[in-house]
């Protein structure tokens, strides 16, 4: 496996979570093939040794693209997953993602995190939008991909004062 330039480091979990660049993996057949791949997440050992004390035994290596093709879970499992000695399995799902979604954070940017909530409440509407604009003051713009507009504004019954 060959891994490109370190991004972030995090340990989350039992493991340790490691952001980079790029990410190759190589197999060697016994027949003498060889077969190469780019992947979006690898696993890789952790030196041990003499006088080398750590927490963790490996590096959950993820890149970029481990961010939209890999679901939560698979990520999760491999830093140890679920435990039964703790809340239930969704509450703790629940916080891993919320600890992933910092953690992409900080390898992609601040306001990254922000831009992600957003987001996903959108795609909870299930709306097929082209653009949406937010004021202040509570009105909300809408353009869809059919070429159709909408206009939300907050009631005068909700209006703060």
């Amino acid at each position: 496996m060959k891994a490109g330039k370190e991004l972030a480091r995090q340990y989350m979990l039992c493991e340790t979570l490691v952001a980079v660049e790029n990410l190759q993996i190589t197999a060697y057949t016994s027949d003498s093939q060889v077969f190469s791949s780019v992947a979006p997440m690898g696993i890789r050992a952790q030196p041990q040794g003499e006088g080398r004390h750590r927490w963790t035994t490996v590096d959950v290596l993820v890149t970029l693209a481990a961010r939209e093709q890999l679901e939560a879970t698979d990520i999760w499992y491999h830093l140890g997953g679920w435990s039964d000695e703790g809340d239930t399995y969704d509450t703790q799902l629940a916080s891993f993602e919320e600890q992933l979604q910092l953690f992409w954070t900080d390898v992609i940017g601040p306001g990254e995190y922000l831009r992600s909530r957003l987001l996903d409440c959108l795609r909870e509407f299930n709306l097929n939008w082209q653009s949406i604009s937010i004021e202040a003051s509570g009105k909300v713009w809408i353009s869809f991909k059919d070429g159709t507009a909408q206009m939300l504004q907050p009631s005068e019954l909700s209006a703060e004062p």
